[in-house]
């Protein structure tokens, strides 16, 4: 089989990675901002594992911006007063069974920070699975909670505010900081935040409630501003969706794997205990990424 020419977009693994992680300071700033001297010790102990991780897997020490984005992403993906051992197991489950697993970076099937976001929500629920959140000694239900207590928040606070829940929603605005600039460097495809954050949006309008939504949290209904302020969306959107390894080759692929991962994020969302369905989102368009790029290749193949 013939190979070549390629046209190379200049660049490497290493920058794509390196441009990443700046396009994560203004979450990772946000985050300690709002929640001080807590966030400091998640990053801290996330990063610090998955380079350990790295070590015991790869037996010798090297440095990798992938392992750096691994390490940020799980922080960013824990709740703000999660206890420093829960990033340790999760950079096990991460660097251990979502990446060298599989065989190493580049091989994975799963976001390897996703995977070890649901994994520990399954095996500590009481940690992620919370009615109410302490944040600066007051009490709050997330946004997206679906218990007693929860309220709707002024839309004018929705993207500067803090809101309980993991350290990326410190800031909504400080997300949409970063994903624009993945999207300058067009390091991500636009189509994956557009059709997912859409989906989303379509999806709030017309899904009918749970019963549980009706008796305690109404305001979840007919509210995609919410929907995508809140949780996880934003950050799933421009930086967990857009995994160049986990989601598909092609752009038309891609589209489908957005669509498919908002389907199952409103479920989620509505119909199971869970307050937020984003990391459960994209671990199931992950698993389904070999179906679409084969589909897509047999319609490519097939047409005219």
């Amino acid at each position: 089989m013939k190979l070549g020419p390629f046209i190379h977009s200049g660049f490497t693994t290493k920058k794509l990675m390196f441009i990443t992680t700046l396009a994560m300071i203004p979450m990772i700033a946000a985050s300690i901002w709002e929640n001080g001297f807590d966030a400091i010790i998640l990053f801290i102990t996330s990063i610090s594992s998955v380079f350990l991780m790295e070590f015991i897997c790869k037996r010798r020490v090297v440095f990798e911006y992938n392992a750096l984005v691994t390490g940020v992403l799980l922080a960013l993906l824990l709740p703000a007063n999660a206890p420093w051992w829960i990033s340790v197991f999760g950079a096990i489950i991460a660097v251990g069974l979502g990446k060298y697993l599989y065989g190493g970076f580049g091989q994975n099937i799963f976001n390897p920070a996703v995977l070890s976001r649901v994994l520990l929500t399954v095996l500590f629920p009481a940690i992620f699975i919370m009615p109410k959140w302490t944040l600066d000694g007051v009490s709050g239900a997330t946004l997206l909670s679906k218990e007693i207590g929860t309220t709707m928040p002024f839309f004018s606070s929705l993207f500067l505010s803090s809101s309980p829940g993991s350290l990326s929603q410190a800031m909504p605005l400080a997300v949409l900081l970063g994903g624009l600039i993945l999207l300058i460097y067009k390091l991500i495809d636009w189509r994956v935040p557009l059709f997912y954050l859409a989906t989303i949006s379509l999806l709030s309008l017309l899904l009918p409630g749970s019963d549980k939504i009706l008796g305690h949290a109404t305001y979840l209904l007919g509210n995609p501003l919410l929907h995508i302020v809140a949780g996880g969306s934003l950050l799933t959107s421009f930086f967990l969706l857009t995994d160049p390894v986990s989601s598909p080759i092609s752009s038309n692929g891609r589209v489908v794997f957005s669509i498919i991962a908002g389907v199952f994020t409103m479920i989620i969302r509505y119909y199971t205990p869970f307050p937020d369905g984003a990391a459960f989102g994209v671990l199931l368009a992950n698993a389904l990424v070999p179906l679409i790029d084969n589909y897509m290749l047999k319609l490519k193949v097939s047409s005219p």
